[in-house]
Order: C-alpha cells, then sequence, then structure tokens
C-alpha cells in the first residue's frame, strides 16, 4: 500500500519477450495481455487490471505531398495505430532542419508547410510517436522525399467592361 490506509497499490511487473522460462519474468508477445487479480479479504472482493503489450513503433505508409503551391505543401502519410506527427524538412538533404508538429494521435496524418520559397526543391522526413513513446522515422530508406514549389503564385485577374456594376468599381 502506498500510504497506510490509502487502498492504492503501487508495484511492477518484469517482462521479457520470449518462450516462458524460469527467470523470474513474465513472458509476454506483442498484442498479449496481462491481467492481475487482487483478492482483498476486507471487504471481500476482487480488484482486476489488464493491459495490452505494446512493444512496436507506429508503421508508416502511404507518404506523400499534396496541394502544392508557390508557398508551401501538405505531407500526408498514415500509420497503423494511431500517433502525432512531425515533419522534418529543408532545401538539403543533409539539413532537414525545419519542423512541422502535430501532437494529436490521429492514423490519418496531413501537416501543412506554409512560408516555403518559390520554385525550390524541399526534402522531407515524417515521424509518428504513438501514445506509449514508440518513434518511427521514415526517410524514404535514406533518400528523403521530396517535392518542388511552384514557379508562380495564384493569381485571379478579374476583367470589367462598361456592363460591370459601377458599384464594384473602386
Amino acid at each position: 500500500e502506498t500510504a497506510g490506509g490509502s487502498g492504492v497499490w503501487r508495484g511492477q511487473i518484469l517482462t521479457a519477450f520470449g518462450d516462458p522460462v524460469a527467470d523470474g519474468r513474465i513472458q509476454v508477445s506483442e498484442g498479449g495481455s496481462l491481467e492481475a487479480v487482487y483478492s482483498d479479504a476486507n471487504p471481500v472482493h476482487d480488484a482486476i487490471a489488464s493491459a495490452s503489450v505494446d512493444a512496436s513503433a507506429p508503421a508508416i505508409s502511404n507518404v506523400r505531398a499534396e496541394d502544392i503551391t508557390n508557398a508551401g505543401a501538405t505531407i500526408k502519410w498514415t500509420t497503423n495505430e494511431a500517433a502525432d506527427s512531425r515533419v522534418w524538412f529543408g532545401t538539403s538533404p543533409a539539413s532537414l532542419t525545419s519542423t512541422a508538429y502535430d501532437n494529436g494521435l490521429v492514423a490519418a496524418h496531413a501537416l501543412p508547410l506554409v512560408g516555403l520559397s518559390t520554385d525550390t526543391l524541399y526534402y522531407y522526413d515524417v515521424e509518428s510517436t504513438d501514445g506509449t513513446g514508440h518513434r518511427t522515422r521514415d526517410a524514404n530508406g535514406g533518400t528523403h522525399y521530396s517535392f518542388r514549389t511552384t514557379a508562380q503564385g495564384e493569381i485571379l485577374l478579374v476583367i470589367g467592361d462598361g456592363t460591370f456594376p459601377s458599384v464594384r468599381v473602386p
């Protein structure tokens, strides 16, 4: 008991991966579950706690750049479990020092990169960390992902003739 009469018990159970052996540890496997039962005599009851075994980092797939403009792009990817979103990017594959980050735990990731230079090649990696702290960084096998911003900005030109309402002319 953590404090006399508190009814709160804390402790740890040593675990290891593999076949059962007499090593003082409970052998577990990815995706398995553990259940602990505490039987109290006063008052008579059982308290049951369970946990699942998660020892794997998120798997990243379908990495891509979309909605590319002269000053930005949206980097998207998918993970096999809920995780946060981080993009490391820069204009040199040896120096991906800029980041975009969202701490929301999702499986479908989308991070906008803004304030980029026109007609410039950008390199990027994506990274996700699950709720238990397991992290994966996908650098496309070491070659990094890339995209080029567009050369021209989006321009809307409106030309009015004599039939154009005068109230619309400044």
